[in-house]
C-alpha cells in the first residue's frame, strides 16, 4: 500500500457511554494494478484516555478512485466497522 489518505472519522458509543474512533481512509496499491481500496480504522478509547483495543481491516476493491470514495461515504454514514466491512462490500459492489 503506498498511499493512504483520511476521508473521514466518526465516534461510536455504545449505551454504557463507551466510545469508539472510526477512522476511514482511501487507499491504492501500486503494486496490485492500481487498485484503489478502503481500510477502516477502529480504536477504542479508555476512560482514561488511552487506547486499548485497536481494530483495522482493509480491501483494494476498484480501479476507480470515484466510485471507492462514493462507497467510503456510504460506509461512514452507516458507521459500518473493520469487523462487518467486507460483508457490506459484498452487498455494494
Amino acid at each position: 500500500m503506498e498511499y493512504k489518505l483520511l476521508m473521514g472519522n466518526r465516534i461510536l458509543k455504545n449505551e454504557n457511554e463507551q466510545s469508539w474512533s472510526l477512522n476511514y481512509y482511501l487507499t491504492k496499491n501500486n503494486l496490485a494494478d492500481c487498485l484503489w481500496g478502503v481500510e477502516i480504522y477502529k480504536e477504542s478509547n479508555s476512560s482514561d484516555g488511552y487506547s486499548n483495543e485497536n481494530e483495522v481491516q482493509s480491501y483494494f476493491i476498484s480501479e476507480s478512485r470515484v466510485d471507492v470514495e462514493n462507497i467510503i461515504y456510504k460506509l461512514m454514514e452507516n458507521m459500518v466497522t473493520p469487523i462487518s466491512l467486507g460483508e457490506v462490500l459484498d452487498d455494494l459492489c
